[in-house]
């Protein structure tokens, strides 16, 4: 038997040689099946380097260097090891094929180089922003948008100067129904930057998705840029605007009551507080002269409401008196005409049915004649600039002593008269001349030379039901029944001729 480490014989019954000293190793080190693995994956790649360097020009001295530097290391970890990974090696290398050590030198060397690759590799990886974001846009794109959500929040703990970044996160979250989260971190996102439109935009759609409306009111009403409030316009419901100022007006003016989009103005005139049961706004609004607390509140298309805008305004104008009737109140069985004083610069509006006069109602141009039957009428005196006087009110009753024709008589007379004379061809009122009809209608009396007339005035209906007085008037005598012409003269008095 040899020794293993200098290869002289050895003497039997020694357990180490008596010429380097080694110890004699009768149980092998390690498992002969391990043995033959190691040996037959490096003895290929020993055979190539050796056959290289046989014919390499530096082969002695690499011979010498393996044969001895090399050597002299490996019995010296030889004589120091007695246990562990060196037991392999000790019999590995202790014969003479010494670049089987080499071979697995540079085996050892690159799985380390290719270790400290992966590892850089994947350090970067989880240190690099861009790939962070690139990898959550990949995820996002195939709606895994919980595994996105990692990669942003891993990419804002990297760095969060991004806003694009925050934006494409909170929509991640989300479409991943982490709707909280969503809004805290775009809440976040439109306190803190400088350019937070898009924050705003995804936020609003947030909250629009849940018709969560007010909470869009409340969000534009904290922004302090008047062009993001603008673009949203249409969410907001921003205190009304007054046309006039909290001052003292000499002059009649018109209040003008603005909302800054589409829906409804309520308003009160007594400072209370409005409310949508309050005079709702569709005109300007005409003030009598006195002290005013105006209140409104804007009512947008979404259902908010603004707070209230308020105003004091005080009109210091002469208000104009109530108008003069010529007629009072009573009971009546002639003709009357009722006259109304009219004061200088201004108009009289009235009323026949007992409703409130404005500046559309009737214009007063002259007397009127009292309605056959009963009658509510109301008065008001308007200045030019468009103050309004206090309102008279006068109730009548007409019924005609002596009258042996009703108006209804008188009525279906002039009908009769022009069929006759073939201005129409039916008691409907058509004509051969007109697409339309006429018709006749009779709802007063006058009086000419102290003889009564019921009078009946002609309208024409077109086919689209517009109704326009002719100007044509007639008179039936109330006791005779004879009929006329009606007339009215330059003084706007009636006159009368016999029908033919």
């Amino acid at each position: 038997m040899k020794c293993p480490n200098c290869g002289k014989e050895l003497t039997e019954g020694f357990l180490y040689c008596e010429v380097c000293g080694g110890e004699v190793r009768i149980v092998p080190d390690f498992e002969p099946e391990l043995e033959s693995q190691i040996h037959e994956t490096l003895t290929g790649v020993a055979e190539e380097i050796i056959t290289n360097d046989h014919n390499d020009n530096h082969k002695n001295t690499l011979h010498s260097e393996i044969s001895g530097e090399s050597i002299g290391s490996i019995e010296q970890l030889n004589h120091n090891a007695n246990k562990g990974f060196f037991k392999y090696f000790r019999k590995l290398f202790g014969n003479r094929n010494k670049p089987y050590f080499a071979v697995l030198t540079i085996s050892l060397i690159i799985l380390v180089f290719v270790l400290a690759l992966v590892a850089g590799i994947n350090i970067y990886q989880y240190h690099s922003y861009s790939y962070q974001v690139s990898e959550a846009l990949s995820a996002g794109g195939e709606k895994q948008y919980g595994k996105a959500i990692r990669y942003l929040e891993r990419a804002l703990e990297i760095s969060n100067e991004d806003d694009g970044a925050q934006i494409l996160l909170a929509d991640y979250y989300y479409k991943n129904g982490n709707t909280d989260d969503a809004v805290n971190l775009l809440i976040k996102y439109i306190r803190t930057w400088k350019e937070p439109i898009d924050g705003y935009r995804l936020l609003i759609s947030i909250y629009e998705e849940q018709a969560e409306y007010q909470k869009i009111n409340e969000i534009l009403l904290d922004c302090k840029d008047e062009t993001i409030v603008n673009q949203f316009q249409k969410y907001v419901a921003l205190p009304p605007e007054f046309s006039l100022q909290d001052s003292i007006y000499y002059e009649m003016v018109p209040l003008k009551i603005l909302g800054n989009s589409k829906g409804r103005i309520y308003y009160t005139l007594d400072g209370s507080e409005p409310t949508d049961k309050s005079n709702e706004y569709k005109a300007p609004v005409f003030l009598d002269a006195g002290k005013y607390i105006v209140k409104a509140v804007f009512i947008n298309s979404y259902g908010i409401k603004s707070s209230t805008a308020s105003k004091e305004l005080t009109i210091a104008v002469t208000k104009p008196y109530a108008p003069e009737v010529s007629m009072y109140s009573g009971t009546y069985t002639e003709p009357n005409e009722i006259e109304v004083e009219l004061q200088e610069n201004c108009e009289v509006y009235y009323t026949v049915d007992g409703s409130e006069p404005t500046q559309a109602s009737i214009l007063y141009t002259g007397p009127i004649w009292m309605p056959i039957g009963a009658s509510h009428f109301k008065f008001i005196t308007v200045t030019e600039n468009g103050l309004l006087s206090d309102v008279t009110e006068r109730k009548y009753q007409l019924f005609l002593k002596g009258a042996t024709v009703t108006a209804q008589k008188a009525i279906g007379d002039i009908v009769k008269f022009q069929i006759d004379t073939n201005f129409i061809t039916d008691v409907e009122g058509h004509s051969t001349y007109q697409a339309g009809r006429f018709i006749y209608t009779c709802d007063k009396a006058i009086e000419v030379a102290e003889t009564s007339y019921y009078l009946v005035e002609e309208s024409y209906i077109d086919p689209t039901n517009a109704i326009t007085k002719t100007g044509n008037q007639f008179a039936i005598d109330i006791e005779t029944g004879f009929l006329f012409k009606a007339e009215l003269n330059t003084l706007k008095r009636y006159a009368v001729t016999p029908l033919n």
